[in-house]
């Protein structure tokens, strides 16, 4: 039986007793001489700034040059993410001190969130080490470190195995939503499914004054969430909305587009309409052809409606594959005109957002959008199959 909760996950590895890795001491582990295969597990430890450059090796070995995201693969930008806390490194070592590999996550502070970024291992350490003991032991260091500064842990598995979505089932990290031809590795477009797992305190302070309100379209993905955290009453809403084409046409021919060219490639894009405080911003990436970190704050629907189709020029003209955007469970009209312009609910995130001034969290539906065909060939396990099922994809 997995955790439902960081807490859960750790109170069951409660007797077992882990150094402060924010200082940088290192878990001895005794290795297993019984195989003789000689797996084992390394000395972990937290990374810090002075790993930054072997790190950046790793990248590119594990993933042979093809790994996305290029700062992970400069040694500057890593050391700066590290000692910025924007990014931990759970690092381990061979008995030669020689780096064998690593589990990231990003960390989201301001949030209360941090990413599962995943692992990477130097290719003759692959098959030779324990990676169920290797990850529990590492989650197990991460999430005390941690402990309350981070309230929802969440992540990313590819579908091309199900190594990674069974591990990260391992420690509580429930999947969550579907995230269809989000990425590509090693030149090959994939599938992913998003997984969370909450501190308790979350879950219990992410009740307002009154129940979310979603579209009907929207209640599969509901559903799926409530099985697992008994997320308790909804209003399903049907919006009988009227617009004024006028009046969002005339905000079209209004919309001034800004590009902030970022390091490594990627692209903060931001719509503003003339003489409004309305805004529509997401961060572009073109190596991957996707959108994500969607923002956006806007007056009235026509608005909304008006970004959205100037958004989806800039889809056709830059040959977008895949966009995501988190919508607040309690904007409902929201959620329709989304829908109603072609992005699909494909999950309903419990406590996504941290509402600091009222010291609440705030459920989300990740609405998506993506191009070409599904790998037919993807290997999901049970949980993953029940939410595509649900979604009837």
């Amino acid at each position: 039986m997995f955790p439902y909760t960081i807490d859960g996950f750790l109170e069951g590895f409660s007797n077992i007793n882990l150094p402060d890795l924010k200082q940088g001491a290192e878990i001895e582990l005794i290795r297993d001489s019984k195989e003789n295969d000689q797996k084992y597990i390394p000395v972990i430890r937290l990374a810090t700034s002075d790993d930054a450059r072997e790190i950046t090796e790793v990248f590119k070995e594990a993933y042979s040059g093809t790994y996305p995201f290029k700062e992970l693969e400069d040694v500057e930008n890593v050391a700066k993410l590290i000692d910025e806390q924007k990014i931990a490194f759970n690092i381990g070592r061979d008995s030669d001190n020689t780096l064998v590999g690593f589990f990231m996550v990003r960390l989201e502070l301001e949030q209360k969130r941090g990413y599962i970024g995943g692992l990477a291992i130097r290719n003759k350490y692959k098959g030779r080490l324990d990676l169920f003991k290797v990850a529990i032991l590492s989650f197990l260091s991460l999430f005390r470190s941690f402990k309350g500064l981070v309230t929802r842990w969440y992540g990313e598995t590819r579908t091309a195995h199900s190594k990674a979505q069974y591990l990260t089932s391992l420690i509580g990290a429930r999947i969550i939503a579907y995230l269809p031809n989000k990425d590509i590795m090693q030149h090959k477009v994939e599938s992913e499914l998003m997984h969370i797992t909450y501190d308790r305190e979350a879950l219990a302070n992410r009740k307002s004054r009154n129940p979310p309100k979603i579209i009907e379209e929207v209640l599969n993905c509901f559903l799926y969430s409530n099985r697992r955290y008994n997320l308790g009453p909804i209003e399903i809403v049907s919006p009988n909305l009227s617009f004024d084409n006028k009046k969002t046409k005339e905000y079209q021919t209004k919309i001034e587009v800004k590009k902030d060219i970022q390091n490594f490639g990627y692209e903060i894009i931001s719509f503003h309409i003339q003489k409004s405080k309305s805004y529509f911003s997401f961060l572009y990436t073109p190596q991957l052809q996707n959108i994500e970190k969607v923002d956006y704050k806007i007056d009235n629907l026509e608005e909304l409606t008006a970004f959205l189709l100037y958004l989806k020029d800039f889809m056709k003209i830059h040959s977008i594959r895949y966009f995501e955007c988190y919508i607040s469970s309690h904007k409902p009209n929201e959620q329709f005109v989304f829908y109603k312009m072609g992005f699909q609910p494909r999950g309903y995130i419990s406590a996504w957002n941290y509402i600091e001034n009222e010291g609440r969290y705030e459920d989300c539906i990740v609405f998506n959008y993506f191009t070409g065909e599904i790998n037919k060939s993807a290997q999901i396990i049970p949980d993953g199959v029940e939410l595509l099922k649900t979604l009837k994809t």
